[in-house]
């Protein structure tokens, strides 16, 4: 993935970036127009575009609609227009304009955490909000805030969860429970919590954890050794 400048891709003609993307764009000095993407009554003359060379400085390379009200400048306008997110409006400019980038590094695309969702947090026992003091903040926003903390809270509940499962398992054996069907429900339980022990730890420290180190004691997740 590439990371570029905004301010680079913002200096791009206005107008050179609307002949790509608005439809039924005119060229014409400072009354170019086009079709405004906020609303469906296009009368062409509302949308004007703000002549970069008319005066110095970037502030003056933008679109602006006259009946909605909304102004773009250049990535903004692919935003919107194309439907693209940030980054692919920036590659979008980047691939149809590259000599306006002079500051263009590569990087490597590293997965976003997107973590658990509530149903699947209520399912490991953990509350969707929390309090602290005169503070109330929301699981996810606590995992961001405090990984490791949060990453313990997960870990805490998977042991539980797989305690009471051996309980259980132990239990079912004793009272001559078909044994193929006890262990067929427990791999089931053990991959559902697999699958939320990959996808739900954020921190540095244990989301490498390999779901057959998770310890069988929650005292030793604050004394585990890297």
């Amino acid at each position: 993935m590439l990371w570029l400048d905004s301010e680079e891709a913002n200096s791009i003609p206005i107008k050179s970036v609307a002949r790509l993307v608005i439809p039924r764009f005119q060229e014409s000095n400072n009354k170019s127009t086009g079709e405004c993407c906020k609303h469906t009554d296009q009368i062409l003359g509302n949308l004007r575009l703000k002549n970069e060379d008319e005066h110095s400085g970037d502030s003056n390379n933008y679109a602006h609609c006259f009946t909605c009200g909304e102004t773009w400048y250049p990535v903004k306008l692919v935003m919107d227009y194309k439907g693209f997110g940030f980054q692919d409006a920036m590659e979008f400019l980047y691939q149809n304009f590259p000599s306006y980038f002079t500051n263009v590094k590569e990087f490597d695309d590293i997965p976003k955490w997107e973590g658990l969702d509530n149903n699947e947090y209520k399912y490991l026992g953990i509350r969707i909000q929390h309090r602290f003091g005169d503070i109330t903040i929301d699981v996810r926003e606590f995992a961001r805030e405090f990984p490791k903390e949060h990453d313990i809270l997960l870990l805490s509940k998977i042991i539980e969860i797989k305690s009471k499962i051996d309980k259980i398992e132990t239990y079912g054996l004793e009272k001559h429970i078909e044994k193929d069907k006890i262990q067929k429900d427990k791999e089931k339980i053990d991959k559902k919590l697999l699958d939320l022990l990959k996808r739900g730890l954020i921190s540095t420290e244990y989301k490498k954890l390999k779901f057959e180190e998770v310890p069988s004691d929650k005292t030793l997740l604050t004394n585990r050794k890297h």
